[in-house]
Order: C-alpha cells, then sequence, then structure tokens
C-alpha cells in the first residue's frame, strides 16, 4: 500500500527541469473471495507536473520514435 507508479509523458513545454506523468497509487490490495487473484484499489493522477528526478537519475527524451 502507498507505492506509486510514474508513466512519465515527457517534459514540461514550459521548463524542461519539470516532468509530466501519469501517476497510479496503491490505496488497497486483498485476496479475492470468490475466486482466484487480488482485488485492487487505485487512485489515479492524470498529467500531473513533477520535479525532474535528481541529477545523474534526471529523465531523458529516447531516440526511439514509435512507428504506428
Amino acid at each position: 500500500m502507498g507505492d506509486e507508479l510514474d508513466l512519465v509523458r515527457g517534459t514540461s513545454p514550459s521548463n524542461p527541469n519539470f516532468l509530466i506523468v501519469g501517476r497510479v497509487e496503491v490505496l488497497d490490495a486483498k485476496p479475492r473471495s470468490t475466486e482466484e487473484g487480488i482485488e485492487v484499489k487505485l487512485r489515479r493522477s492524470k498529467n500531473l507536473v513533477i520535479e525532474n528526478y535528481p541529477n545523474g537519475d534526471s529523465w531523458k527524451e529516447s531516440d526511439f520514435v514509435s512507428q504506428s
């Protein structure tokens, strides 16, 4: 509980020291009572702006371009 997962969408167009992320936070997890698996309760934040990771771990744009 309390873990957060950030999906980095890119740097902020107005300030490259900040990232635009989609964040998911795990609020609760428990075994299902009637079938196999786990029931998970999440909180999702769309388009959250956070400070870029500390020096050395800074997130950078990839040279990879997706082909659709």
